[in-house]
């Protein structure tokens, strides 16, 4: 049962990273927009 409590921690973690990454990317088009 330890390996399922490990694979969502990593499944939780992969997601929120996931986010983060959207979130960087997201933040970035902004920037790009508004120098435009």
């Amino acid at each position: 049962m330890g390996n399922l409590d490990t694979y969502d921690e990593f499944s939780k973690w992969k997601i929120g990273s996931t986010l983060k990454i959207q979130q960087v990317q997201i933040r970035n088009t902004d920037l790009l927009n508004l120098s435009v």
